[in-house]
């Protein structure tokens, strides 16, 4: 089970290109990841489209995309 949210929907096309890549790419995660949200949230039930075992030194998924919410929001890895 996928949730896409989008804070609006106006003529769907960015709805669209995120399912797109969804079913193109799958949901990929890191192995660290994964731990880090289960330790945090334990009830939560996780599933990913594929995980990779090991991050970069900046905590970055490789290979893949990285960590595009960090960029996004100006996260810092704890």
């Amino acid at each position: 089970m996928i949730y896409l949210l989008d804070p609006l929907i106006a003529t769907g096309g960015t709805a669209v290109a995120a399912m797109n890549m969804i079913l193109d790419w799958g949901v990929p995660a890191s192995q660290d990841g994964l731990k880090h949200v289960q330790t945090e949230f334990p009830e939560l039930e996780i599933w990913a489209g594929a995980v990779d075992p090991e991050l970069t030194k900046d905590g970055l998924i490789s290979p893949g995309l990285g960590d595009t919410g960090d960029r996004l929001f100006n996260t810092v890895k704890s």
